[in-house]
């Protein structure tokens, strides 16, 4: 596990002590062990995928609505999923390569306040494909499950195909192959 500590010079807690700021950032494996992998959560009812506008890593906005041009994988991850997200993006990614449109989301509506600034550079300067959902309200409108990876797949039309949560898993990427799939053989 890599650690990065920032020290913080404008911020101290009550006693005056600067505060130290500690990312961690856990060395990952693509895939995780099968028996704490991924759930997919309950079959969507042909749901149709929120539209939404968050602020991206190079100081403007991005916009995400439909129809688009490929079957979309997003993700959606607070703290406590994000080395889970990226297992999965990684995974992902080197399964289908450009077959699929990425966006990842990091729902940061825990951070406080004094810190936002601080986490905003460090997400700028390592992730600059991130969306930043400072608000939590993206995350809500997905039913995202806090702690864990929230990975959609999402048609071209905007229809919401799967919702997985956890760690990424081979049975799971077969999942989304097939989605692929099936959405290539409907577009023939």
């Amino acid at each position: 596990m890599h650690a990065l500590l920032i020290y913080l010079r404008s911020q101290s807690c009550a006693a005056g002590v600067p505060l130290l700021l500690c990312i961690f950032t856990p060395a990952f494996s693509a895939f995780a062990d099968e028996s704490k992998g991924a759930e997919r959560q309950d079959e969507p009812e042909k749901k149709q995928a929120p539209s939404f506008t968050l602020p991206n890593a190079q100081d403007g906005l991005t916009r995400v609505k439909w129809p688009r041009d490929k079957i979309m994988y997003l993700s959606i991850g607070d703290q406590g999923g994000s080395d889970q997200v990226q297992a999965w993006t990684k995974a992902v990614k080197e399964r289908f390569g450009d077959r699929l449109e990425y966006q990842s989301i990091a729902w940061l509506e825990a951070i406080p306040n004094n810190l936002r600034s601080t986490v905003e550079t460090i997400i700028k300067t390592t992730y600059d494909w991130v969306l930043m959902d400072w608000a939590g309200t993206v995350a809500d409108r997905y039913d995202a499950k806090a702690g864990t990876a929230n990975v959609y797949i999402i048609d071209t039309d905007g229809t919401l195909l799967a919702h997985f949560t956890g760690a990424v898993t081979e049975a799971c990427l077969d999942e989304v192959e097939a989605f692929v799939a099936e959405a290539s053989d409907a577009a023939a």
